[in-house]
């Protein structure tokens, strides 16, 4: 009879013990999941701050080509040194920045168009704020700087892409 008693209560004890373990793998399991569901929005967010900055940097070189094959045009084809908001739609630099520190200006905002693009505005609900800098490091050469400001859960982030333009002509 005492044997009994003692398998059956170490069975039990074995019972919790293995529900316990199940109970700690689950939630380990489940938060894991829980993490990488929200870093997934916070990624995505990173990628279109990314691909703007670049998208910056593309649009200051396609004024830059536009204009060089221009006979008339002459170096830098177009590229003025200060703060600009740049638009895809463009080929001159037409938007003059409000600030040249990205978090004060006005008209650095980008809202989302009929056609699903992003395009300079003065809504400040938008996500995203991107300018570019363009700087002349001598005669012959300029250094282009797109900068992208978004707030993320109360914290701001930045992303800023420098390419050196050339006369090459």
């Amino acid at each position: 009879m005492l044997n009994i008693n003692f398998k059956t209560s170490q069975t039990l004890i074995e019972l919790i013990i293995s529900l316990g373990i199940a109970f700690i793998a689950t939630s380990g399991i489940l938060s894991l999941g829980i993490s990488l569901l929200g870093s997934t929005g916070i990624t995505s967010q990173k990628v279109m701050a990314l691909n703007l900055t670049r998208e910056g940097i593309e649009i200051v070189r396609a004024i830059r080509d536009s204009n060089r094959l221009n006979p008339a045009s002459l170096w830098p084809y177009g590229l003025e040194n200060g703060n600009w908001v740049v638009s895809y739609s463009s080929t001159s630099l037409q938007i003059p920045a409000t600030s040249s520190n990205l978090e004060d200006c006005a008209n650095c905002f980008l809202c989302q168009d009929g056609n699903g693009f992003l395009t300079p505005c003065f809504n400040e609900n938008t996500l995203y704020k991107r300018m570019v800098s363009i700087e002349e490091v001598t005669p012959q050469e300029k250094k282009i700087v797109s900068e992208v400001l978004w707030t993320e859960r109360g914290r701001k982030h930045r992303f800023s892409l420098e390419l050196r333009l050339t006369n090459w002509r």
